[in-house]
């Protein structure tokens, strides 16, 4: 089986983690990354991989979910 290092500190992550990927040890570290403040997301995800590596000194892969939101002006 294979292992990765899972660096959050959102639990919820963690446990989704662990649940689907089935052949695959994850191991938790628990750490608060810094969120920079963009509007870029490939700005973001740097920033947070840089820090992870910086905790773990091992290589890294980084995914995450943004949600885009287009307000409503009015409502009728």
């Amino acid at each position: 089986m294979k292992d990765i290092i899972f660096v959050t500190s959102n639990k919820g992550k963690i446990a989704t983690a662990q649940s689907d990927l089935k052949n695959i040890r994850v191991l938790p570290y628990e750490a608060e990354l810094i969120e920079p403040r963009s509007d870029d997301i490939r700005e973001i995800a740097e920033q947070k991989v840089y820090q992870a590596y910086e905790i773990v000194k091992k290589t890294l892969y980084s995914f995450g979910f943004w949600f885009f939101y287009q307000g409503i002006k009015r409502f009728s």
